[in-house]
């Protein structure tokens, strides 16, 4: 299967990546697509010991697929999950204002080579340390254009650091 990630656009509260799958193979299968996301990492964080790991945020699954097919499938991310925990200043989620970078892969180490590729990383392995097949097709950017405050989860209850006196 070939992939490639056309588009990651924000419609309010909600990320939707669109990716176009290809069945390059002689017989006819599914391909299962996941999505990872890397935030912005800012002088804030570093200040504020805010983490922000590469993390997998969605996966879909095509239909069966004839050698030659292609489809083209939606993954919807929730935008909490762009969201990092500020537990030293802000005490809330923040969505900071920066670029997010969506990657599709087989898994993490595949998806993080598609973005450094698409980065323009070169001499980059796989998982044995073998050179690694990197599809930078496979990344795209978000652009977040001002710091967003998530104060409160889905079901309306204020976010706080409940436990900050407990030692």
């Amino acid at each position: 299967f070939s992939e490639e990630l056309q588009s990651v656009v924000r419609n309010d509260k909600v990320v939707t990546a669109t990716i176009k799958v290809t069945n390059t193979g002689t017989v006819a299968g599914k391909d299962n697509i996941q999505l990872y996301m890397q935030s912005p990492y800012t002088d804030y964080d570093k200040d504020n010991l805010v983490e922000k790991p590469f993390t997998f945020v969605g996966c879909a699954k095509t239909e069966t697929l004839q050698p030659g097919g292609t489809e083209t499938v939606t993954i919807d991310v929730d935008l909490e999950l762009l969201a990092s925990y500020d537990y030293v200043n802000a005490k809330t989620y923040i969505l900071e204002a920066g670029t997010y970078w969506f990657s599709i892969g087989d898994g993490a180490h595949s998806a993080v080579n598609n973005m450094l590729g698409a980065m323009g990383a070169t001499g980059l392995t796989d998982e044995k340390g073998n050179p690694a097949e990197v599809n930078a097709s496979g990344a795209k950017t978000l652009e977040i254009g001002s710091t967003e405050y998530l104060n409160e989860g889905a079901d309306g209850t204020e976010i706080t650091n409940r436990l900050q006196d407990f030692s």
